[in-house]
């Protein structure tokens, strides 16, 4: 794993680590921190606190499909898209 091990907190413009001990990211839809909607920079900083339970959710799902044999054409077409769709999230981050 790369990236900085969660679980993450909002805590204002900040996504820190639960502990407090190193920041993340800040979250801003503007350059200047009075322009921001603070509902949308709520809502992408709590898209982005939840990046560790989200990657793990999907490394957990990867792991029982294929577990299951999911490329099996007894399983149905909608769950091996979904196979696919957790791969591409995961290529996304690089691990």
């Amino acid at each position: 794993m790369k990236h900085t091990p969660g679980n993450w907190v909002v805590s204002g413009y900040n996504i820190n680590t639960s502990h407090g001990e190193i920041c993340v990211a800040q979250v801003s839809n503007s350059s200047i921190h009075f322009d921001d909607n603070p509902e949308e920079v709520s809502a992408n900083a709590k898209l982005i606190a939840s990046a560790p339970d989200m990657f793990r959710a999907l490394v957990d799902f990867i792991d029982e499909m294929e577990d299951q044999n999911i490329n099996n054409p007894v399983f149905n077409y909608g769950l091996q898209c979904c196979l696919y769709n957790a791969r591409k999230a995961i290529a996304k981050t690089g691990t």
